[in-house]
């Protein structure tokens, strides 16, 4: 799971996360603002922490490029996304659906619904709980799906992109069969 913040409401308001959930599911997690950690630790289950430097890089191609490094360790991802016409109806129905019907139960089960029936990606929900029961939503802008990946960690090619057996899940958040990218706002209470 890649994560680019480019603000929060909380005291670190904008950070980067990078997810590495290994076979054994333990859960290590590259982040560029340690000091942001504590609040990850509110929404999610982490095993090893990583403090990294990082950088994203989107072309004119369609082409994310993501490194991660720091104590040792790094990831290298290359992402190839396309818009089809299903992610092109998927962010149309997106733009056209007002907030508030967008956040309610019925509304963000009808958008999940229609995000794994329109791009096929099984398991992702449009908003639920996270793996300490706080509740999300998210408001996507743009969703396009990843054609092509590569993959490097600490050096070593992690092979084609493959679909996730078992399926990988951050709460309600299941790591879909098809990939995509969203681009919009991840919405989760703060205190």
């Amino acid at each position: 799971m890649l994560v680019d913040f480019v603000g929060t409401p909380t005291s670190t308001s904008a950070y980067s996360e990078v997810w590495v959930v290994g076979p054994d599911d333990e859960r290590t997690l590259f982040i560029d603002h340690p000091e942001a950690v504590a609040d990850v630790r509110g929404y999610h289950v982490v095993d090893v922490v990583v403090p990294a430097t990082m950088e994203w890089t989107w072309d004119d191609d369609g082409v994310l490029s993501v490194t991660a490094r720091g104590e040792g360790r790094s990831v290298d991802l290359t992402l190839t996304v396309t818009s089809t016409l299903r992610t092109r109806l998927l962010t149309l129905a997106n733009r056209l659906t007002p907030d508030r019907l967008a956040r309610s139960r019925v509304g963000t089960a009808v958008a999940t619904w229609s995000l794994r029936t329109l791009v096929d990606v099984n398991g992702l929900k449009v908003g639920g709980r996270t793996d300490t029961g706080a509740r999300y939503w998210t408001d996507a802008e743009r969703i396009t799906h990843v054609s092509a990946a590569t993959a490097h960690l600490d050096g070593v090619d992690l092979g084609p992109l493959v679909e996730p057996r078992p399926p990988t899940a951050f709460g309600d958040i299941v790591a879909p069969d098809d990939p995509i990218v969203v681009h919009g706002a991840l919405w989760m209470p703060v205190e």
